[in-house]
């Protein structure tokens, strides 16, 4: 239709355009938006559907890591129960060995009692020999000193011989 208009030659005003003119190239603006409109919709629907992939794999992506991160909660909680097992199991061996390592402190103690009261009980005898028998005044002074200074170094001894006992009573329980 616009061509039978366009051939027939109307009076037009300069410058405006003929009607026919004006109906075609509102048709073309008319086609390219449409042609335009398709294409956004288009692109948005791709858009849409690339935003909904995305949201879904962020979904999974935040399953995934949840099931991770408890995963790795569970193993460190087992881990930490094993090594926390370990740690009282080693608690309670200390606590036998100090048990008996008390036991045999006490008889230590006890064994070494004992041997200083004889010895000091054999040193009163001693005393009262030397005294009854053999004994001056000075002679008494100067065996009082020497016997005085054989006490510390029995007891010296004595201290050391419980020491080496202690030590070798702890490396038994430890054995």
């Amino acid at each position: 239709m616009s061509l039978i208009v366009a051939s027939c030659q109307l009076p037009v005003a300069s410058g405006q355009w003929p009607v026919a003119v004006l109906d075609g190239l509102g048709i073309t603006l008319s086609i390219i938006q449409f042609a335009l409109s398709i294409g956004m919709a288009i692109a948005l629907a791709w858009v849409a559907s690339k935003t909904r992939k995305i949201e879904t794999l962020e979904e999974k992506l935040e399953e995934t890591t949840s099931r991770l991160v408890d995963t790795k909660l569970v193993a460190a909680m087992a881990e930490l129960r094993i090594t926390i097992a370990g740690l009282a199991e080693q608690v309670k061996h200390i606590a036998g060995r100090l048990e008996r390592g008390d036991d045999k402190f006490e008889q230590l103690g006890d064994g070494r009692q004992t041997l200083e009261l004889r010895l000091l009980s054999k040193i009163g005898d001693l005393k009262d020999f030397v005294r009854e028998n053999c004994a001056s005044k000075g002679d008494f002074d100067s065996l009082s000193k020497r016997f005085a200074e054989l006490q510390v170094v029995v007891a010296g001894t004595e201290a050391a011989r419980c020491e080496r006992e202690a030590a070798r009573c702890e490396r038994e329980s430890g054995a």
